[in-house]
């Protein structure tokens, strides 16, 4: 089975990279990621290279922790040989380490911050799906908010002496 991306990323940031990859799926893309899509009983490394080849473009998430990681270069090295698409994603204000910057210094990477790091997912999301060839839907606008008419009571055929008496008559107790 293919995959339009599979989510590189290293395992300190798999909370963020899960929301990577909703965001992904939410547009209608299908994505691999590691570990949800390990078969149990399936090795690894086997795995993850089959992912790789099989998928249209690899989404890296972008940090301290996988400029460390060794694994993750592993990835987007064999990304890059099998002439995949590579979106690097920062999720920290870091440079990419020269062994990934390598890799993905020629291309722009997406920043998913400062916040609202959801708005900046969708983001990613419809650029990742234009880069696949996804249809990518229309941007939904935010509601608009009502429009007030000003309206005069005369409109509705009430005389200003009517409603001169309905307010004298409101305080006539008084």
């Amino acid at each position: 089975m293919t995959h339009d991306i599979f989510v590189s990323h290293s395992s300190v940031d798999v909370r963020i990279a899960r929301e990577i990859c909703s965001s992904l799926e939410d547009l209608g893309l299908t994505c691999w990621i590691a570990p949800r899509d390990i078969v149990p009983g399936q090795s690894w490394s086997g795995a993850i290279v089959k992912a790789i080849q099989q998928s249209r473009a690899l989404v890296v998430v972008l940090s301290e922790p996988a400029n460390a990681s060794v694994e993750v270069l592993r990835e987007v090295e064999l990304a890059a040989r099998g002439r995949k698409t590579v979106i690097g994603v920062r999720i920290d204000d870091i440079q990419p380490s020269p062994d990934l910057a390598y890799f993905v210094s020629s291309v722009q990477w997406v920043d998913a911050f400062p916040g609202p790091v959801q708005q900046r997912l969708a983001g990613l999301a419809r650029v990742a799906a234009g880069l696949v060839g996804a249809p990518v839907p229309p941007v939904e606008e935010s509601p608009k908010s009502p429009e007030f008419v000003e309206v005069d009571l005369d409109d509705f055929n009430r005389s200003s002496r009517r409603r001169t008496g309905f307010v004298r008559g409101m305080f006539k107790d008084r």
